[in-house]
């Protein structure tokens, strides 16, 4: 059995800049996971929706129709990212994960795949 805590003493808060009603900045914690990114109006929509987190993939307006929730390759995988730099929700890019071999895997994740 673990000893019960003791406080002597009430807890400073001074350190925490006292005031315990600072202004904080809460938006819900939704997470879609199945998302064809196709255009970067979907981040406002997504953001309107409670949503904070996106998962899926694509190659880019250009190919939009061709909706894949899949990153096929390192090009496009660094094309999406320059696409997402400055867009305010938190973004992940699925790669293509179809190889026999691990190389194109790597490859993969190292263009910053997250799965």
């Amino acid at each position: 059995t673990y000893p019960a805590r003791r406080r002597s003493q009430p807890r400073d808060r001074s350190r925490h800049g006292g005031d315990r009603r600072r202004k904080l900045d809460c938006t819900a914690g939704g997470i879609d996971s199945h998302v064809h990114f196709i255009c970067p109006q979907l981040v406002e929509t997504a953001l309107a929706a409670g949503l904070t987190t996106l998962l899926g993939g694509g190659t880019g307006p250009a190919t939009g129709t061709n909706a894949t929730t899949c990153t096929p390759g390192a090009w496009y995988m660094q094309r999406m990212l320059q696409a997402a730099e400055g867009l305010p929700i938190n973004l992940g890019f699925l790669g293509k994960g179809n190889s026999s071999l691990p190389e194109a895997l790597e490859e993969q994740i190292k263009a910053g795949a997250c799965g």
